[in-house]
């Protein structure tokens, strides 16, 4: 399932909705937990209240990600700051989760104010996103695919507004 790239006002969005065969708690840790997120997305520190820290490090190509928790609601509701470059208002990456069955829907929503480069956090995230089920229960699944993000940026820059 694509994201959506949209603007709202001033704001930019990136914004993807996916269902897990997987019990609401299994995916909250999946995006709380540090061996969780080591999982599917990169190592990570993360001190689980608002106002904590929020850290994920990259080992290839190197990055460390700092930011902020600002919303922590088990299990539903986890929302921290992704700095962005050359002092640029940091984003918000938000991700809402309501228990459907004995499944879990999940909505991501990363919110600029500036628009940067939509189509690559966009094509990262789908990337990404394609291993948190299994991730849920604990598996750590393939490291990143580089190329596979490389031809999801192709295909989301063909969805970008123009303005």
């Amino acid at each position: 399932m694509d994201g959506v790239i949209s603007r709202a006002g001033e704001q930019w969005q990136v914004h993807f909705e996916r269902v897990f065969a997987r019990p609401i708690e299994k995916v909250f840790a999946a995006l709380t937990t540090p061996e969780r997120l080591a999982a599917w997305l990169g190592a990570a520190e993360i001190e689980p209240r608002a106002g904590g820290r929020f850290v994920l490090i990259f080992a290839d190509p190197p990055y460390r990600m700092e930011g902020e928790v600002r919303d922590y609601e088990p299990p539903t509701l986890f929302t921290f700051t992704w700095p962005n470059a050359a002092g640029a208002p940091p984003s918000l990456v938000r991700f809402q989760l309501s228990a459907e069955g004995a499944t879990t829907k999940l909505v991501l929503t990363q919110t600029f104010i500036a628009r940067g480069d939509l189509a690559n956090v966009a094509a990262g995230w789908h990337e990404h996103l394609e291993r948190l089920e299994l991730a849920a229960d604990g598996v750590t699944t393939t490291r990143w695919d580089r190329e596979r993000e490389a031809a999801l940026a192709e295909r989301y820059r063909g969805t970008v507004p123009t303005s």
